[in-house]
């Protein structure tokens, strides 16, 4: 039996991180989706309800906890 996708939502500024996780899980078939600021990885998580958010905490536009109290409203 195929196992089914799993969806990784990075936010992040720093595009690097995103692309090493994206490369590294891959073969574990998830999908990442990548964001580069609070106000975006609010609207994709969202759009596409990830089953895991990574979050940077230090970001120039929202801090990570901010972002993480909007998800959370």
């Amino acid at each position: 039996m195929a196992e089914q996708s799993k969806t990784l939502l990075v936010i992040d500024d720093d595009d690097i991180n995103g692309i090493v996780l994206e490369s590294l899980l891959k073969v574990h078939n998830i999908h990442c989706i990548q964001a580069e600021n609070g106000r975006s990885g609010i609207q994709d998580a969202i759009n596409f309800q990830p089953d895991v958010i990574l979050l940077d905490i230090f970001m120039p536009d929202m801090n990570g906890f901010e972002i993480l109290q909007q998800l959370k409203s």
